[in-house]
Order: C-alpha cells, then sequence, then structure tokens
C-alpha cells in the first residue's frame, strides 16, 4: 500500500508541466557558470570539473537559484491533495500516516532527480565545450584560486571525484531537508505561495549572510548546500561547521519534519 501511494505522488509530482522547465534552468546555468569562467581565464585552461563546481559551489547559484526553483516544483505536494483524492483516506489514522510518509519518499526522488539533471547536463555541455581530464584544470592555479569554484590548495590534492561527492551529499541532502520544510509549512499554513515565500526569502537571507558576514554562514540555512562556505574550504568558518555537519544537520531536520507532519496528520481535524 505504502509504495504505491509513493509511486501515485511520485507519478502526480514529476507529470506536471512546471518540469519541463527544469533542463532548461539548468542548461542556463550551466551558461552561467561558462561565462563566469571566461572572467578569470580562457576556456583552454578548463575542464569539465571548473564548470561543476562554477555551478554547484558558488553561493548564489546553489543558495538561491537552485533551491527556490526546487520549492516550485513541488511547494503544493502536500496541499494539492486538501480538496483531493487525499481526503478520502483521512478518516483512517494508518491510511493518513502512509500518505505523509510517501510524500516525503516522492520528495526525496524528485530532490534526487531534480540535482541529478543539473549534473548530467553539466558534464554533457562540458564536453563540447572545454576539456575532459581526470584531475584539476591549468585554470584551477592561474586563476589562483580566485574564482568562485577555487578550491584550497589542501582541497587541490584531493581527486576530484572525492570532492564531487561531498558536494553532491550536501545539495542532495540539503534542497531534500529544506524541501520538506516548505512542505511542512504548505501543510500547516494551508498555502503553497505563502510557504514558497518563506523558502524563497530564506534563500535570499542565506546569502546576505554570505555578503555581509561570511564568517557566519553556519546561521544561512542554504548556505549548507555550498561546500565553499563550510570550514573544509573556508577557514573563516566555525570549525564544527564541516561538510559532516551539515549532512547530519539535513537528515535531523527531514526527520524532525517526517515526525511533525506524523503527528499532525493524525491529530489534525479536516
Amino acid at each position: 500500500m505504502f509504495w504505491r501511494i509513493l509511486w501515485m505522488n511520485l507519478l502526480t509530482i514529476l507529470s506536471n508541466a512546471r518540469w519541463r522547465l527544469v533542463p532548461l534552468f539548468a542548461i542556463a546555468i550551466c551558461g552561467i557558470s561558462i561565462s563566469d569562467i571566461l572572467k578569470y581565464g580562457e576556456l583552454y585552461a578548463a575542464n569539465q570539473w571548473d564548470i561543476l563546481l562554477e555551478t554547484f559551489n558558488d553561493p548564489f547559484k546553489v543558495a538561491v537559484l537552485i533551491p527556490a526553483f526546487f520549492f516550485t516544483m513541488i511547494v503544493d505536494t502536500v496541499t494539492r491533495d486538501l480538496n483531493g483524492w487525499g481526503y478520502m483516506i483521512w478518516n483512517r489514522g494508518m491510511s493518513r500516516a502512509q500518505w505523509w510518509w510517501s510524500k516525503l519518499g516522492a520528495l526525496f526522488v524528485t530532490a534526487f532527480i531534480y540535482v541529478s539533471i543539473f549534473w548530467i547536463l553539466a558534464i554533457m555541455i562540458s564536453l563540447f565545450v572545454v576539456q575532459f581530464q581526470p584531475y584539476w584544470s591549468k585554470l584551477v592555479f592561474l586563476s589562483h584560486w580566485a574564482y568562485q569554484g577555487g578550491l584550497t590548495i589542501h582541497q587541490l590534492q584531493v581527486p576530484p571525484p572525492i570532492i564531487f561527492l561531498k558536494v553532491w551529499g550536501l545539495v542532495t541532502v540539503g534542497i531534500y531537508a529544506l524541501a520538506a520544510c516548505v512542505v511542512l509549512f504548505a501543510f500547516v499554513l494551508g498555502n503553497a505561495g505563502i510557504a514558497w515565500m518563506i523558502g524563497a526569502a530564506t534563500c535570499m537571507i542565506s546569502y546576505g549572510i554570505w555578503v555581509i558576514a561570511p564568517q557566519n554562514a553556519v546561521w544561512g540555512p542554504t548556505l549548507h548546500l555550498v561546500l565553499l562556505t563550510h570550514h573544509d574550504i573556508f577557514s573563516k568558518s566555525p570549525s564544527y561547521y564541516t561538510t559532516v555537519f551539515s549532512v547530519i544537520g539535513g537528515l535531523l531536520i527531514i526527520a524532525a519534519v517526517g515526525c511533525i507532519g506524523h503527528w499532525m496528520v493524525l491529530r489534525r481535524d479536516f
């Protein structure tokens, strides 16, 4: 029963016409990343890792644009059922619980698909515009790590796939946790529009913290998606603010949202 509900929720989310815009948005983000690279050097000195870093390690793209757009895709995941088929299962406690957890399960799959679209398109585009190499590019050294995707000397000693495993974990878990909060707000308020505005405002406030006081990045919720803001890269951040800290924090938020939503659907009088 649970898996059938999850599958139905997943198909409902992905069948929305808005998802057709995701590849176009991802291509636009990659285009911006390539133009950013050109500010610091020629494309001949870059490779696919530079495009990926510019896409997934730029605070404005990752802390504002990418999560805010995802909120648009999923914000009505719960509220669309308030007067639809979901209403029919609320008279039974077990069905209510399955309905809520299936929503969170479908949300995880959509977050994974959303991030994967960006990764796949960034790699595909890089095949046509830069060199494809297994190691860091010349641009990293020629720019003296001045560009947004720049890493510290210590990090450049780590193979690129390991760095991007961290990036993938931060972005996927972080977007899932934030989206779960937005969906919960929509459920509590009964208004998807207000929930989206709360999520978008959180993105802008987080980026404002990075611009004004980057050493306080730990207090910007969406900044936890960005590798560049962590102590591993940015020494001014608190020593406890590591990638592991952010991933564990995201998982705890997901668990908390799940428990709060479970409690609400079982006790709320619809």
